[in-house]
């Protein structure tokens, strides 16, 4: 009966931190998502500054962050581009590399929202499951 409560007990905590993880996970990256995106309509400057080292090639130092808007002449439809380019030291541009910066700060957003979520979560959810295990053993032993 022993190794069996044990057991349970071992089975609910891995239960409620794999369940946190694809909840929080899951919720960070939603979160991640609109505040990246939105973050570099906004500021793309300080932003693709932030994560430059991720994508930029070593050597390579300085950023250049250039945003424009370009207005679609077909249903009034309003484009908002960023482009980033990383710029050598000898003056050597690399242009085209707005999917690896947006790519790089979303995924900063996705590990600074998914700490906040999981840790606590973890642990909400492993008190919620663990009530409710020792609420069903006490129904049992009636």
């Amino acid at each position: 009966m022993k190794t069996q409560t044990y057991l349970a007990k071992f089975g609910i905590q891995v239960l409620s931190i794999l369940s946190m993880g694809l909840l929080g996970g899951l919720m960070a990256f939603l979160l991640a998502q609109v505040t990246g995106r939105l973050g570099i309509f906004l500021a793309p400057g300080f932003h693709f500054q932030i994560v430059e080292r991720f994508f930029c090639p070593p050597g390579i130092t300085s950023l250049s962050a250039n945003h424009t808007q370009i207005i679609a002449t077909s249903l009034s439809a309003a484009a908002n581009t960023a482009v980033a380019t990383c710029v050598s030291p000898d003056g050597l541009v690399m242009p085209g590399l707005e999917r690896e910066a947006t790519n790089a700060v979303i995924n900063l957003y996705f590990a600074l929202f998914f700490v906040p979520f999981f840790i606590p979560g973890s642990y909400l959810m492993w008190r919620l499951l663990n009530r409710l295990y020792h609420m069903l053993m006490e129904e049992s032993d009636e």
